[in-house]
């Protein structure tokens, strides 16, 4: 299982990581080291300058996971919300956006599949889950790499999961991510996945990232009441040739 930021996996498919103990590979496990800063999330998320921000989302996805029964581990990464003050963003973001509209052929996103495709290798995983990629330049960074790795190990079963709660507050965007799988010559079917349901035990598991619940104020609400979904990842035939 491969999840973005620290929550991000669990907030989208909690059920899927409780019942096949998942190792749930965090990308962008890092923060900005400069000291005497903090980022506008951060800030919202409760933390001041001088708080170890990162060790403490740290903790709260190891008492997530250990809910679950899964096992979490991370590729260190530096994540781009916290690493980017607000008034570079929109230049920094339009830089991100070339790589991006380049499939991925960018330095980070082939460290990123570097990395990734050498954990798939350690855990021997016979089926790995990616988020769709919807929102935010780490989750479509995510999922690029993912869609790399995939090309590489056709032997694995993927899947997609949509990312929580962006699934469920822009119908455009969760459409628009699908088409961008498509265009990279996949193809995705829509699964119904008979794990049991436990509404109590995401509830919980949620509640430990007490930080970013904070930052999401009552937006958290949305991942907890609408159901998990998911995709069965395949690469067409076409592509292949390509």
């Amino acid at each position: 299982m491969v999840s973005t930021h620290f929550d991000d996996g669990v907030l989208s498919c909690a059920n899927l990581i409780a019942a096949t103990s998942s190792v749930v590979v965090t990308v962008f496990s890092e923060g900005p080291t400069t000291p005497g800063k903090i980022s506008d999330w951060d800030r919202a998320c409760g933390f001041s300058v001088g708080d170890d921000v990162m060790a403490a989302r740290t903790a709260e996805d190891a008492a997530a996971l250990a809910i679950l029964g899964a096992t979490p581990a991370s590729l260190g990464f530096t994540e781009y919300r916290s690493a980017i003050p607000l008034w570079s963003r929109a230049l920094i973001a339009r830089g991100i956006r070339f790589a991006l509209n380049r499939r991925g052929s960018g330095e980070l996103t082939r460290r990123i599949t570097d990395d990734l495709a050498d954990r798939v290798r350690q855990l021997d995983a016979a089926t790995c889950a990616f988020p769709l990629g919807i929102y935010h330049y780490d989750h479509r960074l995510t999922t690029l790499a993912c869609l790399n790795v995939a090309r590489q190990r056709p032997d694995i079963r993927w899947l997609v999961y949509e990312d929580m709660p962006y699934a469920i507050e822009s119908r455009q965007r969760r459409v628009l991510a699908l088409r961008r799988i498509q265009a990279a010559g996949f193809s995705l079917e829509q699964l119904t996945l008979n794990e049991q349901l436990d509404a109590v035990r995401k509830r919980e598991a949620v509640a430990c990232y007490a930080s970013q619940l904070q930052g999401l104020r009552g937006r958290f609400e949305l991942a907890l009441t609408s159901p998990e979904r998911y995709h069965l990842l395949t690469r067409r035939a076409a592509s292949a040739t390509q």
